[in-house]
């Protein structure tokens, strides 16, 4: 037994081993290159099946020996780096110590909402750009930590089979404990270019409450707007993107001329007589922003999620449009999407 800044390093039992505090099964380094790998390394597992731990132990074990390396923080339901509902680019030239959390640049695409379901383009357009801008920064390598959406029937093989055939990954790392991945990994076996490794779920990897998740996310949230303030933005001068109208308590996304988010914006007032619009975000100065992308998810004082009661003939259309998620039952009577 080892010590690693104060943490106990070696072996638990005759599977599982200690990396620099992280608890792996033996298999992942059996399975995994010794060398930093190159290129995109995308995370495939169903909910809980540990796919944040195994981005972690790729960062610490393979990051520092870079000069260059990027952490895609993907999974809009349960984010490590950034906020709910939005995807986070880490690039990070080393050295750099400690190496986790990552440093160094940061850009964020808004999504709006904590589950794909829904919102599969913005999902598939975000990671893309994403991933392309930390390859044109020169990275070794970028790990792809994804959701957890992979059932069939509510669009996880079609969003991760996308994914696929617009990234085309170095490497497939897939995290599962029968063959539930199956569907998205078999049409890539034997590709000349795509490299899939089937790893096993780590014992530590254990089932989250919807209450756990949601605290996870209300505390996420509250470390985001931690120092937020008030802004006043100018409806006029701005592109609006998304469905609906900003209302208060919505979660909206303040965008750039390229397109990536400057920051979030939780909706105080509407000023519809001056066509202004007062938001809570952590952006002082609104110079950058050139549109303002409407989320689904609402918040409270206290960050809790909600979506307020909508006209039945609302919740039909949308129901008619295939846009109806279910979930977490709502404070104001609607339903927050699942980050599933």
């Amino acid at each position: 037994m080892v010590k690693y800044n104060g943490r106990a390093e070696g072996r638990i039992n005759s599977g599982q081993s200690v990396f620099r505090g992280i608890e792996v099964p033996d298999e992942w380094a059996e399975r995994l290159p010794h060398e930093p790998p190159r290129g995109l390394i995308m995370l495939v597992g169903a909910p809980d099946s540990g796919k944040t731990t195994l981005a972690r132990y790729l960062w610490e074990r393979f990051a520092p020996a870079v000069e260059t390396a990027a952490w895609l923080d993907a999974d809009i339901g349960q984010s490590t780096l950034g906020p709910p509902t939005t995807m986070t680019l880490a690039v990070t030239r080393y050295p750099a110590s400690p190496p986790y959390p990552p440093k160094g640049m940061r850009r964020r695409y808004f999504v709006g909402n904590t589950s794909p379901r829904g919102h599969m383009l913005s999902v598939v357009v975000g990671v893309v750009r994403l991933a392309r801008l930390a390859l044109r920064q020169r990275a070794h390598f970028v790990v792809v930590d994804t959701t957890g959406l992979i059932a069939p029937e509510r669009g996880g093989v079609a969003l991760k089979q996308a994914k696929l055939e617009l990234l085309r990954p170095r490497w497939v790392l897939a995290l599962q404990r029968g063959d539930e991945l199956e569907p998205i990994l078999a049409p890539w076996d034997g590709h000349p270019v795509i490299r899939i490794v089937r790893l096993p779920v780590a014992e530590a990897a254990a089932p989250k409450t919807r209450e756990r998740r949601r605290a996870h996310r209300r505390e996420q949230f509250r470390r985001y707007f931690a120092r937020a303030g008030r802004l006043v933005l100018a409806l006029e001068e701005l592109s609006v993107v998304g469905h609906g109208a900003p209302v208060p308590g919505l979660l909206v996304g303040l965008q750039d001329h390229d397109g990536f988010t400057r920051a979030l914006g939780i909706v105080e007032d509407v000023e519809s007589s001056s066509g202004r619009l007062v938001v809570r975000t952590p952006l002082r100065d609104s110079a950058s922003v050139r549109a303002l992308r409407l989320g689904r998810v609402h918040l409270t004082a206290a960050f809790e999620e909600y979506v307020p009661r909508r006209h039945p003939a609302h919740r039909e259309a949308e129901a008619h449009a295939g846009e109806e998620t279910r979930g977490d039952r709502g404070t104001m009577g609607g339903t927050c999407a699942d980050d599933r």
